[in-house]
């Protein structure tokens, strides 16, 4: 069903992506992020829920009283740099291009917490499986337009210091060794 012209220039546009994601990983120090040995994804996912716990209360009991596990569906989206939510290429082009031209992760952490922002109003009256469908599906009439979701993930207040007291909470969690400097946090904010 493909021609041959059309197979090769999918090649060579898969090859020119993964160059490029291979640029990313080398400039932006992703390899320690991703190393699996490392843990520091599981690392990042519980940062995430600490910060959860800190900038929205509410939303953080109701994960709990419902018994939610916040940090698999942020593990997933850390796992695909936001590219596995069911968000419009739109939002997810905005959110790498600020993370490129920023160089911090921490965009991330700060586009998750927009997005829940976002949607605490709906979540806070949904149950487990209410919140399971909603945040697997994400229905895009919940959505600001992308470049008002981009200004309120850029105005999310968040210091290195929140930063590196979340990391130290989320490795006492994780019986994970404090270290100096904080190897997530220094990635997260330069």
């Amino acid at each position: 069903s493909h021609s041959p012209t059309s197979l090769l220039h999918s090649d060579s546009l898969s090859l020119k992506v993964f160059e490029i994601y291979e640029c990313l990983f080398e400039v932006y120090n992703l390899k320690k992020l991703y190393d699996v040995k490392s843990g520091n994804l599981i690392l990042l996912s519980t940062l995430f829920v600490k910060i959860l716990e800190y900038k929205m209360p509410e939303l953080y009991v109701h994960f709990s009283k419902v018994g939610y596990p916040i940090e698999t569906i942020i593990f997933g989206w850390f796992l695909g740099v936001f590219c596995g939510l069911n968000l419009p290429y739109s939002y997810i082009c905005r959110l790498i291009d600020w993370w490129i031209v920023s160089s911090e992760f921490i965009v991330f952490i700060k586009a998750g917490l927009a997005l829940l922002k976002v949607a605490e109003d709906i979540i806070l009256w949904k149950d487990f499986e209410g919140i399971n469908r909603f945040l697997s599906v994400w229905p895009k009439s919940e959505m600001p337009e992308p470049d008002v979701f981009i200004k309120m993930a850029f105005d999310v207040s968040l210091t290195k210091d929140e930063v590196i007291e979340a990391e130290i909470e989320a490795r006492v969690e994780l019986g994970l060794p404090i270290k100096y400097p904080n190897d997530i946090s220094d990635f997260l904010v330069n």
